[in-house]
């Protein structure tokens, strides 16, 4: 049996230092006007659509809010959200 796969990918036209909260607000505005493409695709191919973030801290972990607007906004698109966590440690730390 062949197993296919296929991943597309939407980077956030941020600079990478902005917040979380921010990012993904910039990709929700990107693909609510791409909302029946998102659902077909997910209908058609049975295909998991979602937003994945990875952050990275080196000196502090700040909290992730998420405000009622965003979520609804997500909920709405039918998408996941995944959001991994690396704390690098704080490079006086490691000299």
């Amino acid at each position: 049996m062949v197993s296919r796969a296929n991943v597309w990918q939407l980077n956030s036209p941020l600079p990478i230092s902005a917040h979380v909260e921010e990012h993904i607000e910039a990709l929700l505005s990107l693909l609510e006007p791409r909302s029946d493409a998102i659902s077909t695709l997910a209908q058609v191919h049975q295909a998991q659509v979602g937003i994945n973030c990875a952050i990275y801290y080196e000196d502090f972990t700040p909290g992730i809010h998420l405000s009622q607007d965003i979520t609804k906004r997500i909920a709405v698109l039918g998408l996941y959200v995944d959001l991994d966590l690396y704390f690098l440690g704080n490079s006086e730390e490691q000299a």
